[in-house]
């Protein structure tokens, strides 16, 4: 079976740190080869031994404060990592890197097997080269990368050793007592007392854990021949002196209670083990504490340049009554509390200014990387369209947590979700949307189409115009609106040139989609407002938009007889929620790259998908418009588009394209049934234009493959993005996995993940309806960051819909491929078959945005905040959460919270 191991996205709940690439690296790298006669790991993402003798590199600097998060190594070139140590985000094969410094500089040895889950193996005299890339923290924290190069020298991937047998450990032979806690001033360590020790046994090694005292899992902590090549909780710290040692460690958390279990190696004179009762102990303590110093800040215009250097610098920032606003992200290096004056009023409104040549992204807007940081009692807001980055796995997050930082507290705080716009890409703000035309009109008839229905009004048509001209003083609906028995795709776009020649009263004129056989819709209309004429979404007989538009995107406010183009677009986000997103702007001139309007409409106000129609003067409450109309194009009369349309879900044999295998639909289902083994049995979705950079496929899928079948060979059953005619793009795809069913992700060359478990860790089944989703975003860097996910589709009465996964369970970046088209597999390079229905290719989007992620923070409080539009993560513990109070989602921000 393939490893892969079980990862969430938040997008994705592991960090990208930034870091410093040096010109001079400080690390070293020599091959040692086999020399050590090590087997810590096998050739694999699992962690553990396969018998065969490991490589080994040793990393040196002369720095003793350089400290190594994680080390990759890739072979000849290859742009992608075969092996990768703790955390190994990837699921590349294992690499153990374990600290083995002397008395001064730094000294790392990094063990990994000759052989990778893909390439060829490590062997002598091939010319092989491996590209090291170092990544460390000095003793401030600041991160740093070292690519370094490692010319293979000698290397036998068929040398074995022996695995040893579990070394055998005696109880109680010594005893360990709780014997006290530095102060801070001494570094904050607990020490152990040991005692009844041998004088002529000296320690070379030791572990001590708390078991599960505070935590979903232990913490742990190592010394000498034990220190473990996994990232442990911290050091020990051993002195012995004859029968008596001292051993101490930096606390995580109270260990109040807590089981300790302290195991001792004397090399060849065996090892020994006893445990002992924990105590109360501040884990704060081992951490610098906040300054005496203080400022008061007061508002300005931007504020985050001081604010920055005054966080670092004071131990105490307090904030009078305003707002702040940050165009830059607030970084926190130092011990700091900030919280408004008394009796002050205070928020931070973070808006992010965009380059037209370089897009500026950020993981987070504010970055805690130090201990004890309380952030109490004032306000969180963002201004205009954000870009969120995902490159490398980083966790994102509104307050976002670095370098494992202790005693973090949030408390009062009043946070909103950023937002963010689904057509700006998640990452990519030049990346087009997924479209295909489905209604256009010239209007050069002399009477207006059968393609159109009129409710109310007096429309004429020529000359490539339609009009409105009733201009009585009533409470009707005055729309044209599209002539078809079936509701348009969910998601839609409805472009033209609007000219208000008149409007008075509650009339109104604009365009509109999701109407229903009433003329009842969501509707991009001018109004008139408190202020004079307006731009304002209009969700018929149930709200206006909370925004008003009083002047066009140069300032200048709204003229009759003047065309504007109006652009509306209607995206469903499921669980009966709808993103709106309007913009208007002088007919001819550039399209304004942000959205004016954008709304949320949900709890009950959103509509089933309807119709388009042109809003040409209707009425609620008294009054009238008129209005001219003319196509965006008027060569080819385009109106409407279908964005991001639903597949198969009827039959239409216009959408979809063969390549190889016999496909056929039925009653929403699309069905592959050749048996044969063609290599390409697969359908693509041809993308008219340029294909989006950043898409996602989601669809119900069938595989039928029988798993004792020779001739299944190495079928392929699944869902794919920037698919070519080939067959060759990013795939998610069932095979055959040993004697079971696994799913995997691939590039079309290369293979990423896989597991043989669904999303919610039950084992893969043949003949089951699974929903896929995979998603491609394309990061700022260029390359792809790929995503995929799979559950059952129904519940175990085989009708209810089962939820989907909040978390991806399978992810991969640095990938590159050519822009192609969505694509379905029906069991190519073997005799599988299988079935597909459901299926909806999306723009990509990300799950909410954590508005406060703790996710490498040990030990704190949120309590009494009120989080609107986001979620929380936390990774470790002991964590005092409550009083909290979680809003959901409102117009603007993030829909899925």
């Amino acid at each position: 079976m393939k490893h892969s191991r079980k990862r969430r996205f938040v997008p994705v709940a592991l960090r990208l740190e930034s870091r410093r690439l040096l010109t001079t690296p400080n690390f070293q790298p020599t091959w040692l080869g086999q020399t050590a006669n090590m087997d810590l790991t096998g050739p694999s993402a699992a962690v553990g031994p396969d018998g065969i003798v490991d490589d080994e590199i040793q990393l040196t600097a002369p720095n003793p404060n350089l400290t190594i998060s994680s080390v990759q190594i890739s072979l000849d070139g290859s742009p992608n990592p075969r092996w990768e140590s703790a955390p190994d985000l990837d699921g590349y094969s294992n690499a153990e890197v374990i600290d083995v410094s002397g008395s001064s500089g730094k000294t790392y040895d990094v063990f990994f097997n000759p052989f990778g889950l893909s390439g060829p193996s490590l062997q002598t005299g091939l010319g092989q080269q491996l590209s090291v890339n170092v990544y460390y923290n000095d003793q401030s924290g600041n991160q740093y990368t070292d690519n370094l190069t490692v010319p293979v020298g000698s290397s036998d991937p068929t040398l074995t050793t022996t695995l040893s047998a579990p070394v055998s450990i005696t109880w109680n032979g010594f005893t360990a007592n709780w014997s006290g806690q530095d102060t801070t001033q001494n570094g904050g360590k607990v020490h152990v007392a040991v005692s009844g020790l041998n004088p002529s046994y000296p320690i070379l090694g030791a572990v001590l854990s708390d078991q599960f005292a505070n935590n979903s899992s232990p913490s742990y902590w190592t010394y000498g021949t034990l220190a473990s090549s996994s990232p442990p909780s911290g050091a020990l710290y051993v002195t012995q002196t004859g029968a008596t040692a001292d051993i101490a460690f930096a606390p995580l958390g109270t260990e109040a209670g807590a089981t300790l279990t302290l195991r001792l190696d004397f090399g060849s004179y065996g090892q020994q083990a006893a445990q002992f009762l924990g105590e109360s102990c501040d884990p704060g303590l081992t951490v610098a504490n906040i300054q005496g110093t203080s400022k008061t800040e007061t508002p300005g215009t931007p504020n985050s340049d001081f604010l920055q250097a005054d966080a670092n610098n004071y131990g105490t920032i307090y904030l009078s009554t305003g707002t702040y606003y940050m165009d830059q992200q607030l970084i926190l290096n130092q011990p700091v509390t900030i919280c408004p004056a008394p009796g002050a009023n205070a928020t931070l409104v973070f808006s992010q200014p965009q380059s037209s040549t370089t897009p500026n992204v950020w993981s987070d807007a504010i970055e805690i990387k130090s201990s004890h940081v309380t952030l109490q009692g004032f306000s969180i807001r963002f201004m205009g369209s954000f870009l969120w980055t995902t490159t490398g796995g980083s966790a994102t997050g509104v307050i976002n947590t670095y370098n494992s930082p202790i005693d973090v507290t949030t408390s009062g705080m009043n946070i909103q979700g950023p937002t963010q716009s689904l057509f700006d890409q998640a990452t990519d703000p030049g990346a087009s949307v997924p479209t295909s035309q489905v209604l256009a009109d010239t209007f050069t008839a002399n009477t207006l189409g059968s393609q159109w229905t009129v409710l109310g009004g007096s429309w004429t048509e020529g000359n490539g115009t339609l009009s409105q001209t009733a201009n009585g003083w009533d409470s009707g609906i005055k729309k044209v609106l599209v002539n078809s028995t079936t509701p348009y795709p969910g998601a839609e776009e409805i472009e033209a040139n609007v000219r208000l020649d008149s409007i008075a009263g509650d009339g109104r004129a604009g365009v509109s989609l999701d109407n229903d056989s009433n003329g009842n819709g969501y509707n991009l209309v001018f109004h008139e407002c408190t202020n004079g004429l307006a731009v304002q979404l209009l969700n018929d007989a149930r709200d206006w938009s909370s925004v008003t538009i009083y002047t066009d995107s140069n300032g200048n406010p709204w003229q009759l007889s003047t065309y504007y183009t109006f652009k509306l677009v209607v995206v469903p986000q499921g669980d009966g929620v709808d993103a709106l997103f309007g913009k208007v702007w002088l007919s001819g001139t550039a399209e304004p790259a942000q959205w004016t309007i954008e709304e949320i409409q949900g709890s009950g106000l959103s509509r089933s998908p309807g119709l388009p129609a042109l809003e040409g003067g209707s009425s609620g409450s008294g009054g009238y418009a008129t209005a001219d109309f003319q196509p965006v194009n008027g060569a080819t009369g385009s109106l409407v588009w279908a964005v991001t349309p639903d597949l198969f879900s009827a039959v239409d044999s216009t959408r979809w394209q063969s390549l190889q295998g016999t496909w056929s639909q039925s009653s929403g289902v699309l069905l592959q049934s050749d048996t044969s083994s063609n290599t390409n049995k697969r359908v693509i979705f041809p993308m008219a234009g340029t294909a989006p950079s950043s898409m996602m496929i989601t669809a119900e899928v069938t595989p039928a493959m029988n798993l004792s079948d020779p001739n299944l060979g190495a079928s392929t059953v699944g869902v794919g993005l920037d698919t070519d005619s080939t067959g060759n793009g990013y795939e998610l795809a069932f095979f055959k996995d040993g004697s079971s069913l696994g799913v995997q992700l691939t590039d079309g060359t290369t293979s990423g993940p896989s597991s043989n478990l669904d999303s919610f860790g039950n084992p893969l089944q043949t003949g089951v309806a699974y929903g896929m989703q995979l998603m491609v975003l394309h990061e700022p860097d260029g390359t792809d960051s790929v995503f995929g996910m799979v559950w059952p589709w129904f519940q175990a009465d085989g009708k209810t819909l089962a939820p989907m996964p909040q978390y991806w369970n399978m992810w991969v970046g640095g990938w590159s491929h050519a822009l192609g088209s969505p694509s379905l597999d029906g069991g190519s390079s073997g005799d599988a078959t299988a079935q597909f229905n459901n299926v909806q290719v999306t723009a990509a989007t990300t799950s909410a945005l954590p508005l406060i992620n703790m996710g490498t923070a040990h030990t704190g409080s949120v309590t009494g905040n009120t989080l609107t539009g986001g979620s929380l993560m936390f990774s470790y513990g002991p964590w005092q959460i409550t009083g909290n109070t979680y809003n959901g989602a409102v117009a603007g921000t993030f829909v899925q919270a």
